[in-house]
């Protein structure tokens, strides 16, 4: 049963957890995204460390950000980062400024791959995928020296 009360004490846990609670819609949306986003780190830190044995210097990173603004302006940082090579965006619904910095940041040079979502990020990115690991395995591949797999030799956009 959900909480209804919150304890006196802001210094306690069980806050946060209560406001959770009460939106079971939120919360559900919210595991949805960090499960995709645990998955595809997890399958491309393991393709990462393959390639990292063949002499590659793969490093990956993970963000967990929430709101159009903030995801939009961490795309278009990630376009000014020199070493960065690919970003792969996991969320449950992305469009709007988020598919304009996406689009900047493709001109820029910058691999997107997105997970299938709503919205319009994925008529933006490069490659769109179902299976965030799969996602991972594949953005990593794509921007591996040593590999031989290569975006542009794909016939479909979306997997």
């Amino acid at each position: 049963m959900a909480r209804r009360t919150f304890p006196r004490n802001d210094d306690t846990l069980e806050q946060p957890i209560g406001v959770c609670q009460d939106n079971h819609d939120v919360l559900r949306a919210i595991e949805e995204c960090l499960r995709g986003l645990v998955c595809c780190a997890i399958r491309a830190i393991s393709e990462a460390d393959r390639y990292n044995i063949r002499g590659e210097h793969i490093s990956v990173d993970t963000v967990p950000l929430g709101g159009e603004q903030s995801l939009a302006d961490a795309v278009r940082a990630c376009g000014r980062l020199p070493l960065m090579k690919a970003l792969v965006l996991a969320g449950s619904v992305m469009g709007g400024d988020i598919e304009r910095a996406v689009r900047e940041v493709r001109a820029q040079g910058l691999v997107v791959v997105s997970l299938n979502t709503a919205g319009s990020v994925p008529a933006a990115a490069d490659l769109v995928v179902s299976d965030p690991l799969q996602a991972g395995v594949v953005t990593v591949m794509a921007v591996a020296e040593t590999a031989r797999f290569s975006l542009a030799r794909l016939k479909h956009r979306s997997f």
